[in-house]
């Protein structure tokens, strides 16, 4: 209960905020994700996209476009966000989000 009113109180702030501070994209990434807490994943994706427009070279944001693809039931989708993810991953010289990216798309090759 207390973590849902929280969330219902920083929704309007991060609104309010990013009114104010529209180029601050670790509000915009913070913001998105207090939206797919509140199941408001296609909100979350748009904003998600958003940054991925401004930080095009952030496999953490296509990693997050992924993950909202995923829940909206769109594996198409899906695979190309976490096919711009891996060689990112890669490039940044993140294993553990390069190899998780891996593994996903993995899965995703098995069900088509």
């Amino acid at each position: 209960m207390l973590q849902r009113a929280y969330v219902a109180r920083a929704v309007p702030a991060f609104v309010d905020h990013l009114r104010r501070e529209p180029d601050d994209v670790e509000a915009m990434s913070a913001f998105a994700y207090l939206l797919l807490a509140q199941e408001r994943t296609g909100e979350a994706l748009a904003i998600y996209e958003t940054i991925a427009q401004r930080l095009p070279g952030d496999a953490g944001t296509w990693e997050k476009i992924a993950a909202c693809q995923q829940l909206l039931r769109r594996p198409d989708q899906e695979r190309a966000a976490l096919e711009r993810a891996l060689p990112l991953a890669n490039a940044a010289g993140d294993a553990t989000r390069a190899a998780r990216v891996a593994a996903r798309l993995q899965v995703l090759a098995g069900g088509h």
